[in-house]
């Protein structure tokens, strides 16, 4: 290589530096007649071994990589390494919006996060069809019977003065039972369980928003306490899982904002979406008819996003090559295997 670059460019992916004296244009071609830095990426070996890393740092900087080795046949080796890498300066051009150095980063991370699936951290995952049609016909009939409370009462301090709608009493009968269906309708749900990797799910709410009815700008509480089951849990993602239809209401889209902006959902009825409890999010005001929906939080057995995010996108390559090539190729087994050891090596129980 004439040119390295070594001081601005990621050395991850190197196995190592070798450095050629004298001239070496045989070798390296024009231009060396110094001598030549030739960087040796990383080699297949003989030996399995799975290996994660994570960094977090100042100026927004996320680092997660990953190196994988694994034997196939004596004489055939798989090595997979792969990095996601983030470094946002926090500079007065990004916060200010003016043009200038760090507001071009900020503008091409916007453009690398958009077109490079495999490398970033999703932000919102919806799951179609949680619920069938006739389930949730069922359940509206079931809350149409229900008297309905201040949805405040389970609002933490801050929340609360930004909640406006109505919610099924937690503890009653029926918020219980409607409950318990969403909970086996979730584990039954491959995209839910590989999106999620959930490890503990509080038990479903419910919410109604009729005209007028919003929830302004807020973060959920980081801790989530259920008295009657005892369960404590850190939520790591929220969900709200639709229950009307979008034509049934106007307005009452659920917003959620993250460092590029605002995304607003809605859904059809019987879908869900996940997505970071930390972040800021809020239900728009509904101007007609009403908006009915479950929400609730989770703790994935994956702390970090960005880990819980690579493994999704690796179990989605691999059902795409089963799709392709068959579950009992060869390929598609030893990547399931390299899967699964990551969910060990990051999973926390």
């Amino acid at each position: 290589m004439r040119d390295p670059g070594v001081s601005i460019r990621e050395n991850f992916f190197t196995e190592q530096v070798e450095i050629l004296k004298g001239p070496a244009s045989s070798f390296a071609g024009r231009g060396t007649t110094g001598g030549a830095i030739n960087i040796v990426t990383k080699q297949a070996t003989d030996r399995d071994f799975y290996n994660a890393e994570s960094t977090l740092g100042t100026d927004a900087t996320r680092r997660i990589t990953i190196d994988a080795n694994q034997v196939i046949t004596p004489t055939l080796s798989m090595r997979v390494d792969g990095i996601l890498r983030r470094i946002l300066p926090e500079r007065g051009a990004v916060r200010s919006h003016r043009a200038g150095p760090g507001r071009l980063l900020d503008c091409a991370s916007q453009i690398l996060e958009q077109e490079i699936r495999g490398l970033k951290s999703t932000m919102l995952i919806c799951v179609p069809k949680v619920l069938s049609k006739a389930d949730v016909a069922e359940f509206l009939g079931v809350m149409d019977a229900c008297e309905w409370e201040d949805g405040r009462s389970t609002a933490g301090a801050q929340s609360a003065m930004a909640k406006n709608n109505e919610q099924l009493p937690p503890d009653s009968t029926a918020a219980r039972q409607l409950g318990e269906r969403v909970i086996r309708a979730l584990t039954a749900n491959p995209l839910f369980i590989s999106a999620a990797i959930p490890l503990h799910i509080f038990p479903p709410l419910f919410n109604r928003y009729g005209a007028g009815h919003h929830f302004g700008v807020h973060v959920d509480n980081a801790v989530r306490g259920d008295h009657l089951t005892g369960m404590r849990l850190r939520t790591d993602l929220s969900v709200t899982l639709f229950l009307s239809e979008p034509d049934a209401y106007d307005g009452g889209e659920l917003i959620v904002e993250d460092r590029y902006g605002s995304h607003a959902v809605k859904l059809p009825a019987g879908d869900l979406v996940l997505y970071p409890a930390s972040s800021l999010h809020m239900v728009s005001p509904v101007t007609r008819g009403v908006r009915v929906a479950s929400f609730f939080w989770l703790q994935s057995m994956i702390r970090d996003a960005h880990a819980r995010s690579l493994i999704f996108d690796l179990d989605t390559a691999i059902q795409g090559l089963v799709e392709r090539i068959g579950r009992d190729d060869p390929q598609t087994v030893r990547l399931t295997g390299i899967y699964h050891n990551l969910i060990r090596y990051w999973a926390e129980a």
